[in-house]
């Protein structure tokens, strides 16, 4: 509970109004105020809560002198102070750098580091209220002569102009902080408030740490030195891939050149007999060499990535990728993936990647297969789902066949495909059960067939209609034998529940 002064100092000491007895009331107390020394009037009636008040006139804030002087006695009696922790607190910087060739860049970051952990130490000497140069703090601590600067915060707090004293003069200084609010004044408790002062490290602060200067200033150091030398090897680094560029740049510059590229394309039909992927191939496709389809045998710009007759690397991927794979989605990245990684192919290591070469345009091996794979499309095989990124672009496999399409040209096969995927429309239209008319605004695909070897039910995500509520669904359950037919997860759920009652 806040009195505005339940504090008195006499005979040099400061007491409590509740230390007062009742024939000490009034003047009798002997008491004088610990901030103007004006005589105290001790107030312990039956009525009003028990305080000081001044005889002749009010001072402007006794209660925060006398908390000073209070907390003045108690390290003058008991000569020790539990410091708080001594943290450093500094800017952690990694180097990074983002991608742009010139740019430079950290990444800043706030770390801490314990220097010392709060501990309780005894003082020899204390002194109150002496002058320290131009600079007066409220009590001085002494251990083995070195000093340590305490002040007492109560509603007023070091402000920068005696900080910056405190800072010159490299003295270690700690703020106390005894917050009004948290004291019952009234019902006052001397050992609380001992062990707050003394004890309780959460209202100490460091406003200055010698030692934690010093190693900020050394940490400091260690940053500049650090930055420093991450910037002296950047600049090294650039150097090194100024030079690669321009390597690079000077070997691609003969891939612009035609002449060069029909040489590479006539060596590469010189070998493809004796090439074991074309044998392998040539098997698969079951062809043969004089009966190519020109589909696996297309000029398409950056094919000089691969150091191979083009009829190997196409006959790969067609063999892998759209061959029996009728319905699936292919990937660009996928297959460049593949030929990277896993393929026998070999690649021309210059043309792999060359989008960082900005002075000229020299297609590499994702342009090349998106090329490819482009072609396709114009021929009926695939059909583009997305295309926002060459890597990333997705194809959906519309026909897989390849025996019915010997020797026919670029337009007898777009037509023979369209013809066919048509064929399958009309075959799978949806029909109106209410109507049992063709509703042909509703593609259906072909039911999948039965696989005996499996469970009773198994979930496809395909779209279908389903034949229990006629809605369109993409959760498929297919019966073997006669229902092979496509029906909802909702409503297979409906009928299992049926049938278990």
């Amino acid at each position: 509970m806040l009195i505005k002064l339940p504090f008195g100092i006499r005979n040099g000491k400061l007491v409590h109004i509740s230390e007062i007895q009742i024939d000490q009331n009034g003047l009798n107390c002997n008491c004088v105020c610990p901030e103007c020394g004006e005589k105290l009037i001790a107030r312990k009636g039956d009525i009003r809560i028990h305080h000081f008040a001044h005889h002749n006139d009010n001072c402007i804030n006794p209660l925060e002198t006398a908390l000073h002087y209070y907390a003045k006695e108690v390290l003058k009696k008991y000569k020790k102070l539990k410091l708080p922790d001594v943290i450093l607190e500094y800017f952690d910087y990694s180097y990074y750098n983002i991608g742009s060739k010139n740019d430079f860049y950290y990444k800043k970051s706030i770390k801490y580091e314990k220097l010392y952990d709060e501990k309780i130490m005894q003082f020899e000497q204390v002194e109150c209220e002496k002058s320290y140069g131009d600079l007066k703090p409220d009590i001085i601590l002494y251990k083995d002569n070195v000093p340590l600067f305490i002040e007492i915060a109560v509603t007023n707090f070091v402000d920068d102009d005696k900080l910056q004293k405190i800072i010159k003069t490299g003295i270690s200084t700690i703020e106390i902080f005894l917050d009004i609010e948290d004291i019952d004044f009234y019902d006052f408790d001397k050992e609380k408030i001992e062990n707050l002062i003394i004890e309780s490290t959460i209202s100490k602060f460091w406003l200055y740490n010698k030692k934690l200067e010093e190693k900020r200033s050394k940490k400091n150091e260690e940053v500049k030195e650090y930055r420093d030398r991450q910037l002296e090897i950047h600049k090294n680094t650039l150097k090194v891939n100024k030079q690669k560029y321009l390597t690079k740049l000077e070997k691609l510059k003969k891939y612009e050149d035609k002449k060069y590229r029909d040489i590479k394309v006539k060596e590469f039909s010189k070998t493809i007999r004796e090439n074991s992927i074309w044998l392998r191939n040539v098997k698969n496709l079951d062809i043969r060499l004089e009966e190519i389809p020109e589909f696996i045998n297309l000029e398409v710009e950056g094919e000089l990535s691969i150091n191979c007759d083009r009829r190997i690397w196409q006959s790969s991927i067609f063999t892998n990728f759209i061959i029996n794979r009728k319905g699936k989605e292919v990937f660009t990245k996928n297959v460049v993936t593949w030929i990277k990684k896993y393929s026998e192919i070999p690649l021309n290591k210059d043309l792999i990647y060359t989008n960082d070469i900005t002075e000229i345009n020299i297609p590499d091996l994702t342009d090349c297969i998106y090329n490819y794979l482009m072609s396709l499309v114009e021929y009926g095989f695939l059909t583009i789902i997305s295309c926002n990124h060459r890597y990333y672009s997705k194809f959906k496999v519309n026909y897989g066949e390849i025996k019915s399409l010997k020797g026919l040209s670029k337009e007898k096969i777009k037509e023979k495909t369209t013809n066919i995927l048509e064929q399958e429309e009309i075959n799978h239209v949806y029909i109106n059960q209410h109507t049992n008319q063709v509703d042909y605004s509703v593609y259906q695909p072909p039911p999948p067939k039965p696989n005996h070897s499996a469970n009773k039910n198994l979930w496809l995500n395909k779209e279908g209609v389903c034949r229990v509520c006629k809605k369109i669904t993409r959760d498929w359950v297919v019966f073997d034998g006669k229902n092979n037919t496509c029906l909802c997860r909702d409503c297979d759920k409906t009928e299992r529940e049926q049938k278990k009652d």
